[in-house]
Parts: C-alpha cells; structure tokens; sequence
C-alpha cells in the first residue's frame, strides 16, 4: 500500500518543491483532547519527515 501511495503521491507532486501535511493539527488541541495522543502523532510525523522526502 505505501508503494502505490508513494508512486501516485510522485506523479501528482513531481513538480513541487515542498509538500506540507501539517494543516489544522492545532484544532484538536483543546482542553478536552487526549494530549498524549495527539503528541505521540505530532511527534511520529516529524521523526519520518526526512524518511519520506529521502524516498521521495
């Protein structure tokens, strides 16, 4: 399944110089969100942002 992610993410982003996934993750964090969740996502994308754009 990641290959073919990987393959039709390249074709539609070929072009591109920077891709951000990052948007609107600030709306979960409010005072009812389960915090260490949403860190433990945060944190799991940045530690594999330079993983993907290498195989990209």
């Amino acid at each position: 399944m990641i290959k073919k992610l990987r393959e039709h993410l390249g074709k539609v982003l070929h072009k591109r110089e920077k891709v951000s996934i990052l948007n609107n993750l600030d709306k979960s964090w409010n005072d009812n969100a389960d915090l260490e969740k949403l860190s433990d996502l945060l944190f799991g994308l940045l530690n594999v942002v330079h993983k993907i754009s290498d195989e990209f």
